[in-house]
Parts: structure tokens; sequence; C-alpha cells
């Protein structure tokens, strides 16, 4: 091909506009965005879970906001739960530990206890709560200023009985704060699945270490109203539990673990050694301190006076202080989610669980980029015997590089992730696009008596049977988009995204290249 018939060819705009969408689809997300893999190539375990029923749109959204929250409190790394349709819900985790995985079962398993306990005696459960109000002109919201600090909101409904019990248990409680209106020295211990009929038993090193507990829970500065510390005794004593701090598991120990649920830091005693215990729990290490995992604490927030004249209160609120914008607007959010989130809103069910290791997952990556690579170099023969001329291969061949190149640069602006059923759907846009590109060359080399007009008349009429082909794979796709029907949904996606980029960009660029090459 002669330099004066490519500078034509690169002056056309369906070509020049196909080479802007591959630098700016498919070259500059992928070292930008990053390619994220599957746990099909990166390992880990993805548990699929059935819902008792179909939810709507928002109640699915606070079902994977629950979840979301829980197995992250949990420590566990990479975790992604994502709704599935209205009735299933997946959740993908970096991690194939046995231990951990069990453990991550139980966390869905259970539906979660939400509970606010005063002085150690239950104020407020989640049963209790009608809805979080999130209308900033009934006090929902974040107000402040960077140089003093913001103070947030979160007021929420609770039954009527609820509102009569929960005043009469602070009634007449608050003990304002110095230097901070509205707020009473009084705190609310809030929990999720708080351990019943508890002992919790450490070694002394630990209870030296985690002796006082800043009251937001971290060892992070404090936020704005300079939070005093706890002391472990009052946190477990608000908890309902008993603590014991022993280096040895002696007599005096034995004693108090009769019969009762004993949480123990993990690796730090013999759990056969407390026989007597109706049962024993290994608490690993997550978060800052060991004891607020233990006890499944939540959140410590302090009372207002507006809730403690002994007055039932329909709409209590929770608030709190935070240095910036941001981390108030974040406290909101946790605090929101774990009003709602004292139980799911249906029951789930363990449908299907699938592990995959790190290493043989590496090799399917290995083995698909193998495949695709063997895929393309087979086309590439079939082309060559078929044709044998170099001005139809290599735009050809070019082209459905390209159409493979946006695919995956789309799938990294998304961030959605390639598995095997993604790969799947790359292959198939692929084989589609090549199929395509095959009825444009017949076309444009067929004879034709008027070769100008004919030649651009047939490659026009070769490519609206393109289009109306690609549209119909495209509106295929749907039911498994919008069904959710698990690993399909990826097949889906990346067939609509290729198919999308291929009619619309590659395809037409080739169609203008052919017909001014024949």
């Amino acid at each position: 091909m002669n330099k004066e018939k490519m500078k034509k060819i690169l002056k056309k705009r369906r070509v020049y506009l196909f080479i802007i969408a591959v630098i700016v689809i498919g070259i500059i997300p992928i070292p930008l965005r990053g390619v994220q893999l599957g746990m099909d190539f990166r390992g880990g375990t993805m548990i699929d879970l059935r819902l008792d029923e179909e939810v709507d749109p928002s109640t699915m959204s606070i079902i994977t906001q629950v979840l979301q929250e829980r197995v992250d409190a949990y420590g566990l790394r990479d975790v992604a739960v994502t709704p599935q349709g209205g009735t299933h819900v997946r959740i993908e985790v970096a991690e194939t530990d046995p231990q951990a995985i069990e453990n991550l079962r139980e966390i869905i398993g259970q539906q979660g206890s939400f509970e606010t306990l005063y002085d150690g005696e239950v104020a407020l459960r989640g049963q209790d709560i009608i809805d979080v109000i999130t209308d900033p002109q009934r006090g929902y919201g974040a107000r402040g200023s960077p140089e003093a600090g913001y103070q947030w909101s979160v007021p929420f409904r609770v039954k009527p009985e609820a509102a009569q019990s929960f005043a009469d248990a602070v009634e007449n409680e608050c003990t304002p704060m110095v230097g901070q209106e509205g707020r009473c020295q009084e705190l609310l211990y809030m929990f999720i699945d708080r351990p019943r009929n508890a002992v919790i038993l450490i070694n002394e090193d630990l209870y030296e270490e985690e002796r006082l507990v800043p009251q937001s829970l971290e060892k992070a500065e404090a936020p704005v109203g300079a939070q005093t510390e706890i002391e472990i005794e009052e946190l477990v004593q608000n908890s309902g539990a008993q603590l014991v701090v022993s280096n040895q598991i002696d007599e005096s120990v034995l004693n108090q673990t009769e019969n009762r649920t004993v949480l123990i830091p993990q690796d730090t005693f013999d759990p056969e050694q407390i026989h007597n215990a109706e049962e024993v729990e290994e608490v690993p290490f997550v978060g800052d301190f060991w004891i607020v995992n233990a006890l499944k604490i939540e959140s410590i927030v302090h009372l207002t006076p507006g809730i403690t004249r002994g007055e039932p209160v329909d709409t209590p609120s929770i608030t709190g202080g935070a240095e910036t914008e941001e981390e108030a607007f974040e406290s909101i959010e946790r605090i929101s989610i774990l009003l709602r989130s004292g139980r799911l809103p249906v029951g789930v069910q363990i449908e299907r669980e699938d592990r995959m290791s790190p290493l043989l997952g590496a090799r399917f990556l290995n083995y698909s980029l193998l495949a695709g690579l063997v895929a393309l170099l087979a086309v590439a023969a079939v082309i060559s015997i078929r044709y044998k001329r170099k001005k139809i291969i290599l735009p050809l061949l070019t082209t459905s590089f390209s159409e493979v190149l946006m695919t995956v640069g789309a799938a990294a602006w998304i961030g959605w992730q390639l598995d095997l059923p993604a790969i799947a759907g790359i292959i198939a846009v692929v084989g589609t696009g090549v199929d395509h590109q095959i009825i444009m060359t017949e076309e444009a080399i067929e004879k034709t008596t008027d070769k100008e007009e004919s030649l651009a008349r047939k490659v026009k009429k070769a490519f609206s049977i393109i289009f109306r082909s690609a549209m119909t794979t495209i509106f295929a796709m749907f039911p498994l988009l919008f069904m959710g029907l698990g690993a399909l949904q990826g097949f889906a996606i990346v067939t609509i995204i290729g198919s999308l980029i291929g009619v619309t960009t590659s395809r037409p660029a080739y169609g203008a290249i052919i017909n001014e090459i024949l």
C-alpha cells in the first residue's frame, strides 16, 4: 500500500474516529485503571447466596451494604459483595484458608442482632427501629467547618412502645459535657451479635495493652470533642459479659467459665483446657483493639439532652463529631447501615461455594492467554489462505485486535472483573467481528459493473446486515444481564460492550478502509 493511499485512508472520518476510540477506550484505561482479574484468575472463594424471597433494588442495596459491612469488619481481604438480580447475592473474597472461609460462612449465616445498651441494660433493639430518617430538614447530616470541626446526626424512627422503654431507661441520665452543648457524658453502646452468657478471658499483657480504649474505638487521634478513654472493665460490663485476666488456666478460672461461652484471643490459650465451658471461641486479632472485635461492639455514642427528659421520643438521634466533613459522612453512613442491620430484610441461604487456589488461577490465566494467541494465529492463517493479499489481511487482523483491546479497556474503565465467562465473551465478540469483516470483504471484492458506485453500495449493504446482527446479539444478552444468572452476567456484559464497540467504531472503520483499498 503506497503512502498516498495510506494518507487518504487516515483522513477518512470513520478511520480517525476509530483511532481516537482505540486510544481513549483501549490504550489509556489499561495502565491508568488496571485490568481487574476475577476469582478465576487471581484465586479466592466465591459464595452465592439465595434470598428467601425476591426483593426490590432498594432492599437489595441494604442487604449488600449490611453484608459488606460485616465481612469488612471481620478483616478479610479484598471482599466484594454484589447483587445478582433480585434473588441472589455474590460474595467474592481473595481468601482460600478453610478456617477463614468458615468464619465468613458464620458471618453470613447470622441474621444480625442489633442492640443498644445503656448502663449494661438493653435500651433498644434492632426490631424496635422502623427506619432511618435521611431528610436533612429533620436533622440528618453533618454541620460545621474545617476550623471548628463537624457535628453529625442520624435520626431514626422507633416503635411507640420502644420509644417509651428507651425514655424510661435514659430518663434524667444526662450530665452535660463541659464546652459541648447538646451532649451528655453518658454513653450508649451499640452491638451487633453481642456475645451471650460470655466470659472474656485474656492474659495480663493484653490487658495492659488494651486497658484503656478510646471512645472512637480506634487508635487514631480522637475526633472533635477530645473523646475520653474507657476502661476495658467498663466496656465488658456494658456488654453484659464478665472479664477474667489470667496468664494460665487454673481452678479459679475454671470456676468462672463453667457452662459459659468463653472468648479467648487466638493462639494464647489452649481451648482444650477450658473443658467445663459451654463453648470456647478463639477470636482473631482484627482492628485496633482485640476487645472491640470480641464484644462485637460497633459504636459508642453520647446521649443527648433531648432524649433524657423521660418523655417518649419517636425520633431519637445518634450524634457524633469528626475533624473533617468526609469523616463525618463516613460516620453517618456507618451508623445508618448499623441501624438498618439489626436483621437482614430477608433470610439468606448459601446456595453454592467455589474455591480457586491462586496458583491454579494463575495457570488458568496463562492458558487463557495462550488460547487467545492460538485462536488469533489460526484466524490469521485461515484469512491468509483465503485472500492471499496483505492489504486485506492486515486491516482485518488489526481491527480484530483493536476490538479486543477496546473491550478490555472498557472493562477497566467500568471496573468490571475479567473472569472465564468474560474471556468467553471476548472470544465470542472476536468471532462475530471476524465473521462480519469477512462479509464486508466478500461484498467488496465481488466484481460489479459500476465499480465505484456499486462497491460503496455493497459495503453499505453488508454493514446494514452486520448492524442488525449485532443488535440481535445485544438484545439476546439482555436476559442474562438483567436476570443476573450468576457467572453468565460477565459473559453478557463483555459481549454487549464488545458488540457495541465493534458496530460503532472498528467495523465502520474497516468498511471505509476496505472500500478505499479495493
